[in-house]
């Protein structure tokens, strides 16, 4: 499985890691969206691969209320997680960015793992190896 592979320092992914920081713009009134929507407001508006288990039903069962139109991809993916709880997880790889209905699964280029309310950072060691800094 491709997400488990470990990436080495001249990888693309490694050299051009993802960018959590990107804006993404929310269009909807009142600011209210279903999870299935901000899911997909996310992964058409980043510059890089969003893949989200298909549980689309599910996903329309949850509510979201935006605190502003736009938000940073970190604030958008800890609003989604803790409105989808422990049972989903938005896991950031270096190149990529996963949401799928699974628990404490851990990737070997994982940056950010956001779950419920919590979010851990880690750091690949073959970011520490090249010199990327930690954002923390």
């Amino acid at each position: 499985m491709r997400d488990s592979l470990q990436r080495s320092g001249d990888h693309f992914d490694v050299l051009h890691p993802i960018d959590l920081s990107w804006l993404v713009r929310f269009d909807a009134p009142a600011l209210k969206v279903t999870a299935h929507e901000m899911a997909a407001q996310l992964r058409a508006q980043l510059p890089y691969a969003f893949r989200i288990e298909r549980r689309e039903a599910e996903l329309d069962k949850v509510g979201i209320t935006l605190p502003e139109s736009s938000l940073c991809a970190d604030r958008a993916f800890r609003l989604l997680a803790a409105a989808l709880g422990d049972s989903w997880q938005i896991s950031a790889l270096v190149g990529q960015v996963l949401m799928y209905r699974e628990h404490d699964k851990r990737y070997p280029n994982a940056i950010r793992y956001y779950a419920g309310t919590r979010t851990i950072t880690e750091m690949p060691e073959v970011c520490k190896t090249v010199g990327l800094p930690d954002e923390g």
